[in-house]
């Protein structure tokens, strides 16, 4: 073999070479993708129901009661220590909660509600304000914690909070306010100037689109 023939060869082993390693390379990230997404969705679709799980692992149970002639769904965790009454915010569930349930389960008798129109709760317009909504968690307190308790809101559930601690001082021993919006503004204010961040970005966004 020539000295051109070898110096063929050797580019068109080196040529081979480079494309196995590519190859192997492609592989790789493709594997490396394909388990990436696969951990995506699967975190996407089963990460609430696994932590929900763990909720009810820790033994709480997911009930109902009628209160002033209304439906409250809650969960209710064991006896463990002083009751606490868990509000979520808008849009949410009980189960808003499932994170943290199994350690406050371990400390505290948990009733985490669904609010009027959320979840399995009452969905009656006419229960949708916060006198309508604190009335009827007081009530659920008086008839199904019966004791003292200590109530927690997060978001518009911390209004609803706020509302039962100051309308129930006999009973809530703590409040625990969550990021509530505690401000009030006139529909003028909202939209005047600067405006709200809620009218701008939430109002104005949703009408357009529903227009």
């Amino acid at each position: 073999m020539s000295d051109a023939e070898r110096k063929q060869a050797k580019t068109r082993g080196g040529k081979r070479k480079a494309l196995k390693v590519a190859g192997i390379v492609v592989g790789a990230v493709a594997i490396v993708a394909a388990i990436a997404v696969g951990v995506y969705c699967d975190g996407n679709l089963h990460t609430e129901e696994r932590l929900i799980k763990r909720a009810l692992d820790a033994g709480l149970t997911e009930k109902q009661a009628t209160v002033n002639g209304a439906t409250i769904n809650y969960a209710e965790g064991p006896a463990s220590g002083p009751a606490l009454l868990l509000i979520h915010g808008q849009g949410m569930e009980w189960e808003d909660y499932a994170t943290v349930l199994p350690e406050l389960a371990k400390r505290y008798h948990v009733f985490a509600i669904d609010c009027f129109g959320h979840g399995e709760s009452a969905h009656d317009p006419s229960m949708y304000t916060c006198s309508g909504g604190g009335d009827a968690l007081i009530a659920f307190a008086d008839q199904v914690i019966g004791e003292n308790y200590i109530v927690s809101g997060h978001s518009s559930g911390g209004i609803l909070a706020a509302y039962v601690a100051a309308h129930d001082p006999k009973h809530v021993t703590a409040c625990v306010l969550e990021d509530p919006p505690l401000f009030r503004v006139t529909p003028a204010e909202a939209t005047e100037g600067a405006g709200t961040f809620a009218y701008y970005d939430g109002y104005v966004v949703a009408h357009s689109f529903l227009q």
